[in-house]
């Protein structure tokens, strides 16, 4: 068995096309693997079907291939855009039986599958924020307004 260690991500994202031409933009790829392993038990007889389950909910999820979420960024008046796209690399590869050490069971069947996802983070001004700030730029002129004809008022008095 092979132990699977993450050290951090310094070298995962070296082809970022950030520059000139995209200020604002970072794209690039991510392969990766997902591992379907189901334990066996002598109360579970369904255990060798249990990864085919979860690999057609899977696809049903995969079936759109395109997705994307906005999140805040630190500074408020931005926001991150972030559009994926994921594609399967391989078909559906069963490992069979494997031999594992827990306290419910000693076999489990293992199944994986690689995919590519394409990934696009876009930062953009956050439109609530800026029509907050107008607001208040307006309600800030108004006042300045208000004065200055008070001023004036007082001074023709």
């Amino acid at each position: 068995m092979q132990d699977i260690k993450f050290n951090g991500l310094e070298n995962a994202f070296y082809k970022l096309r950030s520059g000139s031409f995209y200020e604002n933009v970072n794209e690039f790829n991510l392969n990766f693997a997902i591992f379907f392993i189901s334990l066996v038990t002598t109360q579970d007889p369904d255990a060798p079907h249990r990864p085919l389950q979860l690999y057609s909910l899977l696809s049903s999820y995969l079936y759109a291939n395109k997705y994307g979420l906005t999140v805040d960024c630190d500074d408020e008046a931005y926001q991150a855009r972030i559009e994926y796209y994921l594609y399967p690399t391989s078909g559906m590869q069963h490992n069979g039986l494997i031999a594992i050490n827990t306290n419910i069971s000693n076999n489990a069947y293992a199944s994986s599958m690689t995919f590519k996802a394409s990934i696009k983070v876009q930062e953009f001004l956050n439109e609530e924020y800026l029509n907050d700030l107008n607001h208040k730029n307006i309600q800030g002129n108004e006042e300045y307004l208000n004065d200055l004809k008070h001023k004036n008022i007082q001074e023709r008095d």
